[in-house]
């Protein structure tokens, strides 16, 4: 297992079992970690919640099923892209650069998407 992938599971783990301790707080009225109420202690955990737009680009369902996931901006302009490939439970995903001709296809696809 390569370092980064131990960080991010044990962030998980970590993260989640907070999360446990916070809920059980919560549904049980006790305080928690120098607040009153474990409601303000979860209100107050994100850094930020932020809403993104996604879409989908189906190229293949099958023997690797592939897609492209654009990120948009409001304006409905291609943010950021990846090319994804999943065989049985292995997934991989590539980052496509806006040089690239798939992000030109995906810009061509999302034409339109603009604020909703």
């Amino acid at each position: 297992m390569n370092s980064t992938q131990d960080y991010v599971t044990g962030a998980f783990r970590s993260r989640n079992e907070d999360a446990r301790v916070l809920l059980d707080a919560q549904t049980a009225g006790e305080p928690v970690d120098g607040y009153d109420d474990a409601t303000d202690a979860i209100a107050e955990l994100p850094l930020s919640i932020e809403t993104e737009r996604h879409v989908i680009i189906l190229l293949s369902t099958g023997g690797p099923a592939e897609w492209i996931d654009a990120e948009l901006y409001a304006d409905g302009s291609v943010r950021s892209a990846e090319f994804v490939a999943v065989w049985g439970s292995d997934r991989r995903a590539t980052r496509i650069d806006e040089t690239d001709a798939l992000w030109t296809l995906a810009e061509q696809y999302v034409e339109g998407f603009g604020e909703v």
